[in-house]
């Protein structure tokens, strides 16, 4: 049983050593940047998409408050006049859209809440994007590999000396 296990490792080792010579790293890492790029328009777009929604919702929101004040200024006639049977027509819309206004203000949370979650997310892959297309550019030789120097354990004293002595001036 040992013997068949170690010759199937060897067999899946030179398969993947095989599939590896195939592949070109150069093909794979512009299709990884195509795909990012993909993933970043999606968000775009599904970002534009909340935002619209939340407009939407203040706009609708903005209306219902309207109605609101209608319906309190006939309800102010309705009882000044005691015709509390006009009265109840009117606190049934209003109870209506007090409701209506509430959802509204659940909905408007929800989407500020998914753009601020979107905003984060959209961030975090432009910046992926913007490394992995920085490194595809290193490989493809089009921008120089920058030279970094290593630093001393004199330059570390040094950088604290000075860090020390400008902390302490006043």
């Amino acid at each position: 049983m040992a013997l068949v296990n170690r010759i199937s490792r060897i067999f899946t080792a030179d398969l993947h050593a095989v599939l590896d010579r195939i592949e070109e790293p150069e093909v794979l890492l512009a299709q990884s940047i195509r795909d990012m790029a993909d993933a970043v328009a999606a968000d775009e777009r599904r970002l534009a998409a909340v935002k619209e929604r939340r407009q939407q919702c203040q706009r609708d929101l903005t209306a219902s408050n309207a109605r609101l004040a209608e319906y309190d200024r006939e309800l102010d006639l309705c009882l000044g006049s005691d015709q509390d049977d006009l009265a109840r027509g009117v606190l049934r819309k209003k109870l209506a859209e007090s409701r209506a206004a509430a959802s509204l203000a659940s909905t408007a949370k929800e989407a500020d809440e998914a753009i601020a979650e979107l905003t984060a997310v959209l961030g975090q892959r432009r910046r992926d994007l913007e490394d992995i297309s920085q490194q595809a550019e290193v490989v493809r030789g089009d921008r120089p590999v920058p030279k970094v120097e290593a630093v001393s354990d004199n330059d570390v004293e040094i950088a604290l000396l000075a860090e020390k002595e400008r902390r302490s001036a006043p």
